[in-house]
C-alpha cells in the first residue's frame, strides 16, 4: 500500500512539473506570409531590381502572466532580427487564411491570458549580431532574451504558411 502511495505521489509531482510552462508561455503561434508587389522597380535596362516577393514572419506569444519575457533577438532561417513585443488588446485577431485558402486563422487567447506579437526588424549586415547556429534546426525559430534576470532561449518548432497576399 505504501509503495502504491509513494508511486502515485511521485507520478503526480512529475506530472505537475511536466505541465509547467516555460517562461510563462502558454502557446506560440508562428506564421509566414509571402507578399508580392503590384509594381516591381526596374533598372535602366528594364531588369527587375528585386523579385517583388517579400516573406513576412508573424509571431504571437500567449502568456499566463501579464508580463512576457523580454525577447530582444529572434533567429529565423539563419537570419537575425531585433525583437520588440507588442501587447494585443483585441479579443481576437484574424490574420488571414492558411496557404490552401480553406481555413481562416483566428488567434484568440484563453481567458486570463495575455497575447503578444513579436515585432521583428531585420538586422543590417554591418551591425554586430551573432549566434552559433550550428546546433539550431534551420526550421526552428529561436527567441533570445531575459526572464527573471536570466538569459533564456525559447524554440518555436513549427511555422504555418499563410496564403500569399498580392499587390500590397
Amino acid at each position: 500500500m505504501k509503495t502504491r502511495l509513494f508511486l502515485f505521489i511521485y507520478l503526480l509531482v512529475f506530472a505537475a512539473f511536466g505541465c509547467t510552462q516555460k517562461y510563462g508561455i502558454i502557446k506560440t503561434h508562428a506564421y509566414t506570409k509571402k507578399m508580392t508587389a503590384g509594381n516591381i522597380p526596374v533598372d535602366e535596362n528594364n531588369q527587375p531590381l528585386s523579385s517583388g516577393v517579400q516573406k513576412i514572419h508573424l509571431l504571437f506569444i500567449e502568456t499566463k502572466v501579464q508580463e512576457a519575457p523580454n525577447w530582444d533577438t529572434a533567429w529565423i532561417e539563419g537570419k537575425g532580427y531585433t525583437t520588440e513585443l507588442l501587447k494585443i488588446t483585441q479579443a481576437q485577431l484574424n490574420i488571414g487564411k492558411i496557404k490552401d485558402g480553406t481555413e481562416e486563422v483566428i488567434i484568440k487567447p484563453d481567458n486570463g491570458n495575455t497575447l503578444w506579437q513579436a515585432m521583428l526588424t531585420p538586422v543590417q549586415q554591418n551591425q554586430q549580431f551573432s549566434y552559433s547556429l550550428s546546433t539550431n534546426n534551420p526550421k526552428e525559430i529561436l527567441l533570445m532574451g531575459t526572464w527573471k534576470n536570466k538569459r533564456v532561449i525559447y524554440k518555436i518548432k513549427k511555422q504555418t504558411e499563410l496564403a500569399t497576399v498580392f499587390g500590397e
